[in-house]
This record gives structure tokens, sequence and C-alpha cells, in this order.
């Protein structure tokens, strides 16, 4: 089942086993970043969420600020309760969340 994170933000039991790491080098990369901006959309898809996770620690690990936007359309999770939860875990290491009124009651 998709859904659960590991350690690190790395997505685990996607079908098709593990995804390899998309980038190497993203903390050096990423140092002097004052904010990354991401939406939760990526979550939904196994290869975008490994990607925007490893940015997100790196960034997150540099100092910089996190800026969420949920963005929820359920026509691209096929579990609902699966994309509560990995947007809340996300959303719950943020700085910022951008949210409609009908996001923020789902």
């Amino acid at each position: 089942q998709g859904g659960d994170l590991e350690a690190g933000g790395q997505a685990g039991g996607e079908a098709g086993g593990e995804a390899e790491p998309v980038a190497g080098g993203l903390v050096e990369a990423l140092a002097g970043t004052k904010w990354v901006v991401c939406s939760t959309l990526s979550l939904a898809f196994p290869k975008s969420r490994q990607a925007m996770y490893e940015v997100v620690d790196a960034a997150l690990a540099t100092g910089a600020r996190l800026c969420v936007d949920v963005n929820w359309r359920p026509v691209f999770w096929p579990e609902e309760e699966d994309a509560k939860a990995d947007i809340l875990a996300l959303a719950l290491r943020a700085h910022v969340v951008k949210l409609t009124d009908e996001e923020a009651e789902w």
C-alpha cells in the first residue's frame, strides 16, 4: 500500500519496489536557499514523491523554510485516507501552509 513514509522521507511499500535516489549533493546545492515551496500533488506519485522529499529534506537540513500548497485533487489519489496522512505529515513540517477553506475542512 502506498502512503507510508519511511525515515528520511523516502516512500516505501510502493508497487514495483523501491525507487532509486534521483539526486545527490542536494544539501550542498541548496546551501543558502531561504524557502522551498511545494505542492502535495507530488505525493500522489511514487517518483515525484521521492524527488520532492529529497529536496525538502535537503533544504530543511540547510535551514531553509518550507511552504506547502495543499492543492487537494482527489482524482489523483486511490485512497483518500492515504492522502490525508501523507499531506498532514508534510504540512506538519512546513513553516507556511497554503490551503482553501474546503481543504481546511477536509
